[in-house]
């Protein structure tokens, strides 16, 4: 009978192989720690096989767990996950687990360390000493070839070089360091000889959590969020936080919100809730989660984590033991939750799209609230992480492998998963009334070209808009205003050679921030504002255009109320986000202003005007998914005035607490902005989908981008070209390389690239090449996106 082996996933896309034992448990799932060619690695045993390479066969290998890190069903998904985007197993299964757990460490294995900590007991104690025994007889017998009458020092300390005994004296400083640091000061060859003369320990940086001491954890954190709103509470006024007490009483659920829980409930695989803003969704997805959680866990994504924070609340109210995971979280507390839910402790979890891997054994539902935007995916640009996944895609994968329910929702559903709801590979479920007591915001647009450029540049809120700002201000009610450009102004320009200041390492110009200076916004370089222009010495210099820095500053002169800005200037951190909103929340009169941010779905029933500023420029961008981004920005911000559910008596007196939204535009014909303002989806996506359907742009092919990245100029057009070539003779179709929008960037040139995957044959085409291609190739870098959010 021929052996069976256990596979086992190592970082840098290798693999290897370790015998199993005759145990009644499979381990696949479980860590281990391997020896391959005098190296150390952690891996995660991921399946068998009866076939082996015999030097890819490590016979010294330790399981220390007594249960898996990563279930079978993540394993399954993590794999598919690796053939979709075409990256490194192992990366996968570092972003499904918590931070450290696939890390090594190197501890000291000494006696004299241990008993100083008090941590060393009799049993560890015998064991070094036999251990020490042993290797002392071995080195002793190599010094008895000596010549006799030789002098000798400590058997073990005379075979250490100086750079070990240095090493050595700094594990018995620090008691512990990263393999990753050990390899740097040691060859890693003889760090694994110092672990066989037993003066190292090799081990994972993190051991398992029991369920004890999780729920142990979770009750102090609970306790510390506890003395936290307490606190919170003590200094609001009782009528600051009406909009949450409001929220505890339970609604009744509209005929439409009925009929769509049920069809839910009833039905099976995918669904979209393609319901207008207000109509009510969330209080759907928290009814179907609470019938469904009774045989298995819940996965609730919102694209931001400033909407995570300022939706649990509300979720918790359904929900006590639900916990939040996302990248934000104090690695501690995010670590904890983790293991909640690994355990059953928690059968809801909270998040942004990280928590699409919650280590449930078993998912009843996954909702992806807000599916329409972009972070969902992640991207080259958005994080370091090598896996450039899309959450909603992995949900749906989930949901075939455990057979769970998923719900995507949203307003302006993205344009692929509303052409596949159409095609009936989605459940369809409309909702096309707000909820009972809250109407729809009435819509006005200004054409910015009546008043002209020069007054719109000099204050660029029109008369119409003030005129509301002012209204609001003088019944308490509250505003909110968008614009997509950062900054004081968009650039500083020399008025006699017309020359414009951009970044010395970048292609870009520079924008003007008033208290720090010129800054690059794309690599953040900051630079100081100059006194003179640099080519012709002229002192005449003048700051052009404006961004929402200078838009706070002068709405503050003008309507002397509270005003907070929004953007990612202001918002460094999640928690700077929700003290802005917060703070929003409970002070009116005031004005939010901010870029996307302010577009996502907040829920402010003091909100009864929004403005967008200029509406322009989304739609102008050389991106295909530049109108359906516009499209839905206007769209939903849009969406957030009129909130209020108000009764019958209020309703009667609407010319006073009227709702409004305010488009301001140099190009009201457009059609992005009529579609918008008319709430028409259905008309927007056919004009849409015809243009995609001419250039084979998705749904109608899967595109992969291709980024090529280097310092040599020639080489990233060299390289890029190579590959088209090998591309184009797989028979595949690609566009030339092209420079990207952002071409210079730090000192590195930026080439783009796309591909259009027509089958799963080509992409297995395109997977050969890529595979023979290197990932960094002559200094040049080369990025692989499958289904990119944005080619720029």
């Amino acid at each position: 009978m021929d052996e069976t082996f256990y596979i086992v996933a190592l970082p840098k896309r290798k693999f290897c192989y370790i015998k199993t034992q005759d145990e009644k448990e499979k381990k696949i799932g479980y860590r281990v720690i391997v020896e391959l060619e005098n190296d150390k690695s952690c891996g995660i045993i991921i399946g068998e096989t009866k076939k082996i390479k015999e030097w890819e066969l490590s016979k010294k290998y330790e399981i220390p767990d007594q249960f898996p890190l990563i279930p079978q069903n993540m394993i399954e998904l993590s794999k598919k996950i690796a053939e979709k985007y075409f990256c490194d197993l192992f990366d996968v299964l570092k972003i499904i687990s918590p931070p450290q757990y696939l890390e090594l460490e190197v501890k000291i294995k000494k006696e004299k360390k241990r008993k100083s900590k008090g941590k060393y007991n009799e049993e560890e104690k015998k064991s070094d000493e036999e251990s020490n025994d042993r290797k002392e007889t071995e080195l002793n017998n190599q010094e008895k070839e000596k010549k006799e009458g030789e002098e000798t020092e400590n058997p073990i300390s005379k075979v250490l070089k100086k750079s070990e005994k240095n090493f050595l004296d700094l594990l018995e400083k620090n008691r512990k360091i990263t393999l990753k640091r050990a390899k740097k000061l040691l060859k890693i060859k003889r760090i694994v000889e110092l672990e066989n003369l037993g003066l190292i320990k090799i081990t994972f940086s993190k051991k398992q959590k029991s369920k004890e001491e999780v729920e142990k954890a979770l009750k102090k954190i609970k306790e510390k969020k506890e003395k936290e709103e307490e606190k919170e509470k003590k200094e609001e006024k009782e009528e600051e936080n009406q909009t949450y007490h409001q929220q505890k009483e339970r609604v009744k659920l509209s005929e439409e919100q009925q009929k769509a829980l049920d069809e839910i409930l009833n039905g099976e695989g995918m669904f979209l809730v393609h319901g207008v803003t207000g109509s009510g969704k969330t209080e759907i997805y928290l009814r179907a989660i609470e019938k469904e959680i009774q045989n298995g866990g819940a996965i609730y994504l919102l694209p931001e984590i400033s909407l995570t924070t300022f939706l649990i609340k509300r979720i918790k109210e359904y929900f006590p033991d639900a916990v939040v995971l996302h990248s934000a979280l104090p690695q501690k507390e995010r670590e904890i939750n983790w293991w909640a839910i690994r355990y059953g402790i928690a059968k809801v979890v909270v998040g942004a799209r990280s928590a699409i891997f919650a280590r449930f054994e078993k998912t009843k539902i996954i909702i992806i609230d807000e599916e329409h935007d972009p972070p969902y995916k992640q991207s080259p640009e958005s994080s370091n992480l090598p896996v450039f996944y899309d959450a909603r895609f992995v949900a749906e994968l989930r949901s075939k492998i455990e057979g769970s329910k998923v719900v995507f929702g949203s307003a302006t559903p993205s344009i692929n998963t509303y052409m596949r709801a159409k095609k009936g590979e989605i459940k369809l479920i409309k909702l096309t009334k707000r909820v009972p007591g809250m109407k729809f915001p009435k819509t006005q647009i200004i054409d910015l070209k009546k008043s002209g450029y020069d007054d719109f540049f000099s204050f660029p809120i029109s008369p119409q808009l003030r005129e509301e700002i002012e209204k609001r201000i003088a019944r308490k009610e509250n505003s909110i205003l968008l614009f997509t450009r950062r900054g004081w102004a968009l650039y500083v320009i020399c008025v006699a050679c017309s020359t414009r200041f951009t970044c010395k390492n970048c292609s870009s110009s520079l924008v003007y921030h008033k208290n720090e200076g010129l800054i690059c916004h794309w690599c953040g370089k900051t630079y100081p504002v100059p006194e003179k222009c640099e080519k012709c010495g002229s002192e005449e210099l003048e700051i052009v255009g404006f961004g929402t820095e200078r838009i706070e500053e002068e709405i503050k002169n003008v309507f002397k109320v509270p005003v907070f800005r929004l953007d990612s200037d202001n918002v460094k951190s999640e928690k700077k986000a929700m003290e802005i909103l917060q703070k929003f929340e409970k002070t009116s009169p005031a004005i939010l202003v901010g870029t996307q941010m302010v577009a996502k779905g907040f829920d402010f029933p003091s909100v009864t005007l929004v403005g967008v500023i200029l509406a322009d420029t989304e739609f102008m961008l050389p991106d295909f998914k530049a109108d359906e981004r516009a499209f839905t920005i206007l769209n939903q911000v849009c969406g957030r005035a009129g909130r209020k559910i108000k009764n019958e008596s209020e309703n009667s007196i609407s010319q006073k607490s009227e709702d409004i939204s305010i488009i301001q535009t140099f190009m009201p014909e457009h059609n992005i902005i009529k579609y918008a303002v008319s709430q028409n989806y259905e008309k927007f996506f056919e004009e849409e989908i015809e243009k995609r359907e001419e250039f084979e742009l998705p749904p109608f092919s899967e595109i992969a981008c291709i980024r090529f990245s280097g310092k040599d100029e020639k080489k990233c057009h060299m390289i890029s070209e190579m590959i088209a070539s090998k591309i184009k003779e797989k028979g595949i179709k690609c566009d030339p390389p092209t420079k990207s929008i952002r071409y210079l960037v730090s000192g590195k040139f930026n080439l783009k690239m796309l591909v259009y995957l027509k089958d799963e044959n080509d992409a297995k085409k395109l997977r050969e090449v890529i595979k023979k291609s290197q990932f960094f190739l002559h200094g040049v870098k080369i990025t692989l996106d499958i289904d990119p959010e944005s080619v720029l």
